[in-house]
């Protein structure tokens, strides 16, 4: 009888554990069912790399093999139909970016299986920040729907992708060579200020170059331009430039542009540095200009004068 009573004492040991084992299995509320997602990146689609014409062959020139990282928003469709939904701990998030055969990966995320939207996708490259310090700086991003380059990617932005059941993704973004200026042909916000897409601010530098009589034409340089944090204090970079040989440099303008203007640095033959402020109202009076039918010589666009030097 002992021994007929410790078997069954065994076997209810051992279809309890069983019963709470199955029970476990089922319990899908407590189970972490996240999918690994791997996102590769590559440069432009074929229509990109079949273009010729300016300006779009710079679109293509730059290197993956300088990027560190790529910063993303990850989002949800509205069932409504309206803008998509921002996952909070998905905005803005930044992942390393390692050699993947021939291309480059970001580390792993883990997401449910479901529908989403990649709303933002940047490829950022480390720099010298001064004093020792490093940040991230964009080299490459994908631009919006409908955007002015959105026609060169098969991934623009808002990017809808789906993640399934136990199947490891790998999703694979286009992007192309992002300068700060290109911020309205993206069709995005940049540097987290409201850009007014569809207008822009031409800035003309003429240098004066003596003979023994003064000679002015277009300045060979280069420029930044700031936000500003009211009308006398420049805040962050909002835009940089290449070399202009012609005296011209256009950028976007942004909202606060018309409240407080915009500061600027120009570097001219070879190292001399100039700081100045395009003010509101000279920023508003440009706008206004713009808006003329036909725009006067001499208005439409900031004019910046470097004088001969002086002669000692």
């Amino acid at each position: 009888m002992k021994t007929i009573n410790i078997f069954k004492a065994v076997a209810i040991l051992f279809f309890t554990f069983a019963a709470f084992s199955c029970n476990d299995l089922f319990n899908w509320g407590t189970r972490d069912y996240s999918t690994q997602l791997e996102i590769g990146v590559t440069k432009g689609g074929a229509a990109l790399k079949s273009a010729t014409n300016d300006p779009i062959y710079y679109l293509d020139n730059c290197e993956l093999i300088t990027a560190d990282a790529i910063r993303i928003s990850i989002a949800t469709p509205d069932p409504g139909g309206g803008d998509p939904i921002p996952i909070d701990d998905m905005q803005d998030k930044i992942l390393p970016l390692h050699a993947v055969g021939n291309g480059v990966a970001s580390d792993l995320i883990m997401l449910l299986p479901g529908t989403y939207v990649v709303t933002k996708f940047e490829v950022l490259q480390l720099v010298d920040a001064g004093n020792g310090g490093t940040k991230y700086e964009t080299i490459m991003a994908t631009p919006m729907q409908n955007s002015a380059f959105s026609g060169y990617v098969n991934t623009p932005l808002n990017y809808e992708f789906e993640v399934e059941l136990y199947q490891k993704k790998r999703l694979l973004m286009e992007v192309l060579c992002f300068e700060p200026t290109d911020v309205a042909s993206f069709g995005f916000v940049w540097t987290g200020v409201d850009v007014i897409l569809g207008d822009e601010i031409c800035l003309y530098v003429s240098q004066c170059t003596s003979n023994g009589t003064e000679t002015w034409g277009p300045a060979d340089y280069s420029a930044t331009f700031y936000t500003m944090i009211d009308e006398q204090n420049v805040g962050e970079v909002y835009a940089s430039s290449g070399t202009s040989s012609e005296g011209w440099i256009c950028f976007p303008l942004w909202s606060g542009a018309t409240d407080y203007g915009v500061g600027v640095h120009i570097v001219y033959d070879g190292s001399v540095e100039e700081d100045f402020i395009i003010t509101a109202a000279e920023v508003n009076q440009i706008l206004l200009d713009l808006q003329q039918e036909p725009v006067e010589a001499g208005t439409g666009y900031y004019l910046y004068e470097i004088p001969c030097p002086v002669v000692p």
